[in-house]
């Protein structure tokens, strides 16, 4: 094969592996038409007073910066965080919504939408909103999204644009120019690369080609650079705090957005939760439980919530077959895809 070809092959592979798992490190989505509204729990835990006490802080520093994650299909989790973000308002004011559903470079068109609707004295629908900020109805389910861009509405809070558009992801990862195409947050070693390039190959299921890992990894790490930036812009834009709702793989301390902010942590610059599933060794009572809170063992995020696993079915099982894997699974099953 000459080495034209073999890049041209690499290109489209980076392009099928962006766009079958809809950016790279995140879950695997599962669409799910005709779900039913998100599910009411039954004494949710509230969110933890450190997060409320972050954002009530005034002129003691620079507003907080908050990372809420999700498994992008789980029900429960989008549920409870909506739950969370209710509450923060209540107790904590009023903030900005990042969301990783609506891409940095649509900003203006979300913003120009909500001033002319409010010249017109005409409430801004949530799924117009969703069309001007880019969100893709074809890759994310609309139903788990809907209700807080039209929460976030109704409250008259500032709806963020954070993520790097999806045609701009598949460039970097096909090796085109771009401001954030060689992105690096300071420290980053090669541990960080090699860790990162593994997070990527589990999330999508061990089936893409070792070649194009650091191909994926970059575009990884644009999306992240991209996100810090728009938390920074949308702090400083409206002065008020800013939470960020993305896939637990960019709120990860260690690997994701928190790493482009300087001082992340307890005492820093982002706080941050991981939704994460309970695993399927547990018994059925316990995958059943209600959502609970506590620190994470791991680190990787201040907090961790553990909730029931979202039913669903092989999610590797379409992802093998667009990448041609003849049916190779390497990941660990034992993990939930995405977490």
């Amino acid at each position: 094969m000459n080495r034209r070809l073999a890049l041209a092959r690499l290109g489209a592979l980076a392009t099928v592996a962006v766009g079958a798992a809809q950016m790279a490190g995140c879950a695997l989505v599962r669409r799910a038409r005709d779900a039913a509204p998100l599910p009411a729990l039954v004494a949710p835990p509230d969110p933890p007073q450190a997060l409320v006490a972050a954002l009530r802080q005034a002129g003691s520093g620079p507003p907080a910066l908050l990372g809420l994650g999700e498994i992008h299909d789980n029900a429960v989790q989008h549920s409870l965080r909506l739950h969370w973000l209710e509450r923060l308002l209540e107790r904590g004011g009023r903030f900005a919504v990042a969301m990783e559903q609506l891409d940095a470079a649509h900003q203006d068109r979300i913003d120009a939408l909500r001033a002319a609707d409010a010249r017109s004295g005409t409430p801004t629908e949530a799924r117009a909103l969703a069309q001007a900020g880019g969100f893709s109805f074809d890759g994310w389910d609309w139903h788990f999204y809907e209700p807080v861009i039209a929460w976030a509405l109704r409250r008259g809070l500032p709806l963020i644009g954070a993520n790097l558009a999806n045609a701009q992801t598949a460039g970097i990862a096909r090796g085109q120019p771009h401001a954030l195409a060689q992105a690096q947050p300071a420290g980053w070693r090669d541990a960080d690369e090699s860790g990162q390039q593994r997070e990527i190959a589990q999330a999508h299921c061990g089936v893409l080609p070792v070649s194009i890992l650091p191909a994926m990894a970059r575009a990884q790490r644009a999306r992240d650079a991209t996100m810090a930036q728009a938390l920074l812009r949308a702090r400083s834009t409206h002065r008020m705090p800013v939470v960020l709702l993305a896939g637990n793989g960019h709120v990860r301390r260690d690997l994701g957005v928190p790493r482009y902010l300087d001082g992340s942590g307890p005492a820093g610059a982002m706080l941050t939760v991981g939704f994460v599933e309970r695993t399927a060794a547990l018994s059925a009572s316990a995958r059943d439980a209600a959502p609970s809170l506590g620190d994470d063992p791991s680190g990787l995020y201040d907090w961790r919530v553990l909730t029931a696993p979202q039913p669903r079915p092989d999610p590797c099982a379409g992802l093998r077959e667009r990448m041609g894997s003849g049916g190779r699974a390497l990941i660990d099953r034992s993990r939930p895809v995405g977490q």
